[in-house]
C-alpha cells in the first residue's frame, strides 16, 4: 500500500525538506549540477514497519494505519538505514518522539506565508489523490486499451467516473495563489475528458447494465436496416473516422495525464509516480496480431495553447506526437457537422 501524495506533502512540507534525525538537518533533495538532475536524497521512513517482520513490526496497526501520517517521519538515506539496523535503539516511542521534536522546530521558523504555503500544498495533494483514484490512473494502461481499436467500449462504472471527472473538477476551490501550472494542467484534462466523452457518447449504446457486463460500446452505425450501397459505404467511412479520432482523444487524454504529474513534480511532489514512471496506453492487436504501446506527451511545440475544443482538436491532432487520423479523415469529420444522425433514427 503506498503512501498518499496528501500523506507525502505533509511529511515534507512539516519537516521543512529536512532529516528529521538529530542533529542532521540535511536538505533532502541536492542541487542540480550543470551535467545532472538534482538528487532526491530523503525517504519515507516508517516507524512501525509496513510489514511484521520488518523493523519494529510487531504491533496492532493495520496497514491503512502503518502508512499514515503519524507512523512515518522523514528522514536522509543514511538514517533511514540506521534507525532500521538499530531497531533496539530507536524505537517507536524514540522515533515519534524525534518526528515531534523536528516537527515543533520547523514550525516555530515558519511565517504567515510559509503556512499557508503549507496549507495549500496539503489541498492540492487531496485533489491529487482523488483524481488519482477517480481516474483509474494506476490502471490507465488496461482501460484504455478497450477504447483503443476498431471496436472501442468502456466499462459502465468507469463511463460513469469519467462523466463525473469533469464537473468534479470545476467545483474544486483552488488556492488564491501558486500552483498555475498544476491547476491549468487539471483544467486542460477536464476539457480532454469533456471532448472524449463527447464524442463516444454521440454513436454509444449501453449493454448489461446492473450486470459483471455492464459496458458502453461505439455503436456500429454503418450496419443499416436496408440496403443502400452508397449510404452504406459513407457511414463505414464515416465509423472508420471517428474510431480514429476517439483513439486520438485517449492519446490526448493521456497526455493530459503525464502533464499533470509533470506538474504535481515540478509544484508539489518531486519524488511523485518516479517509480511507476510515466503513463502508457496500449493499442490492441491489429491484422498482424501485433500491438502497441505509446507514451504520449505533450511537446514543446504544443505549448501554450492545449486543448481548444473539438473543431480545433480534428486538426491539431495530426501534428501530436502519436496519432491514427489521417488528413482526409479530419476533413471529412469536418463536412459531417456535429448532429449527424442516420436517416431512420431521425424523427
Amino acid at each position: 500500500m503506498a503512501l498518499s501524495v496528501r500523506t507525502k506533502v505533509m511529511l515534507w512540507g512539516r519537516a521543512a525538506g529536512r532529516c528529521s534525525f538529530p542533529g542532521c538537518r540535511l536538505d533532502l533533495v541536492l542541487d542540480a549540477t550543470e551535467t545532472d538532475d538534482p538528487s532526491l536524497v530523503g525517504e519515507f521512513c516508517h516507524i512501525v514497519a509496513e510489514s511484521n517482520d520488518g523493523p519494529r513490526g510487531k504491533s496492532p496497526l493495520t496497514l491503512h494505519q502503518r502508512n499514515s501520517y503519524e507512523n512515518i517521519v522523514v528522514m536522509c538515506n543514511v538514517h533511514h538505514k540506521q534507525i532500521d539496523d538499530q531497531a533496539n535503539a530507536f524505537t517507536v516511542d524514540r522515533l515519534h518522539e524525534i518526528k515531534a521534536e523536528h516537527e515543533a522546530a520547523v514550525r516555530q521558523l515558519l511565517e504567515g506565508d510559509a503556512v499557508k504555503l503549507q496549507r495549500s500544498q496539503e489541498l492540492m495533494a487531496g485533489y491529487v489523490d482523488e483524481w488519482v483514484k477517480r481516474c483509474g490512473v494506476d490502471e490507465w494502461n488496461a482501460w484504455t486499451s478497450w477504447l483503443l481499436g476498431g471496436d472501442p467500449s468502456i466499462d459502465g462504472d468507469r463511463f460513469q467516473v469519467l462523466s463525473d471527472i469533469a464537473p468534479w473538477l470545476l467545483a474544486r476551490i483552488w488556492p488564491k495563489e501558486g500552483f498555475e501550472e498544476l491547476r491549468r494542467a487539471f483544467e486542460n484534462f477536464r476539457h480532454v475528458a469533456r471532448g472524449l466523452l463527447s464524442v463516444f457518447d454521440r454513436h454509444s449504446e449501453h449493454s448489461g447494465e446492473g450486470t459483471e457486463y455492464d459496458r458502453y460500446h461505439f455503436k456500429k452505425f454503418y450496419k443499416i436496416p436496408y440496403y443502400d450501397a452508397a449510404l452504406y459505404s459513407s457511414l463505414s467511412r464515416e465509423y472508420e473516422c471517428q474510431v480514429a479520432l476517439i483513439s486520438d482523444y485517449v492519446y490526448e487524454l493521456t497526455r493530459a495525464a503525464n502533464l499533470i504529474c509533470d506538474c504535481v513534480r515540478d509544484e508539489l511532489l518531486p519524488s511523485f509516480r518516479l517509480k511507476e514512471g510515466a503513463i502508457l496506453v496500449t493499442r490492441g492487436m491489429d491484422m498482424n496480431f501485433m500491438t502497441y504501446t505509446y507514451r504520449t506527451e505533450y511537446m514543446a511545440k504544443d505549448f501554450p495553447e492545449l486543448y481548444q475544443g473539438e473543431r480545433d482538436f480534428n486538426r491539431r491532432r495530426l501534428k501530436r506526437d502519436v496519432f491514427e487520423g489521417t488528413e482526409a479523415e479530419a476533413t471529412f469529420i469536418e463536412k459531417l457537422g456535429d448532429e449527424r444522425r442516420p436517416p431512420w433514427e431521425k424523427e
